[in-house]
């Protein structure tokens, strides 16, 4: 019953990729060239640290709910302080992860332009704080995340 189509949200959300280098961007947002080799390989500057990259959001139809788990202090073993919504959804449908980011009262932004365009983590309005599958859905657990 909760994953009737009347119940459904819109949502987006976004994989984890891995790490990536932070590049040196001018001032319209676009890598700067460090050095180009004999063979045509262009090397950009990078700042010497490394950021989490993530999948361009994928727009999904869930149950979206914002209770908080008020009626039980500890439910699936985590603490009601943990996370601020649930999502509910068939099993296995989506193949959100604990390291997912999710956009429900936001559009995702973007960082550069061309190659170098990556989704801006910051836009997020929520993390996956927990994944717990059962016979048929699966529900993920998620906290707020804070706006910079």
């Amino acid at each position: 019953m909760r994953t009737l189509k009347r119940n459904k949200q819109t949502i987006q959300y976004a994989n984890l990729l891995g790490k990536t280098p932070v590049y040196v961007r001018d001032s319209q947002g676009n890598r700067v060239v460090d050095y180009t080799d004999e063979q045509g390989n262009v090397f950009y500057q990078t700042t010497g640290d490394y950021e989490n990259s993530y999948t361009d959001p994928t727009k999904a139809k869930v149950n979206i709910a914002f209770s908080g788990g008020e009626v039980q202090d500890q439910e699936f073993g985590v603490d009601i302080s943990a996370y601020d919504a649930t999502l509910v959804y068939v099993l296995n449908e989506f193949p959100i992860t604990e390291t997912s980011l999710i956009w429900y009262e936001t559009t995702p932004t973007f960082v550069g332009i061309g190659e170098g365009r990556h989704v801006d983590p910051n836009s997020a309005d929520y993390k996956v704080v927990a994944v717990k599958p059962s016979l048929n859905i699966t529900k993920v657990l998620l906290g707020k995340l804070v706006k910079q």
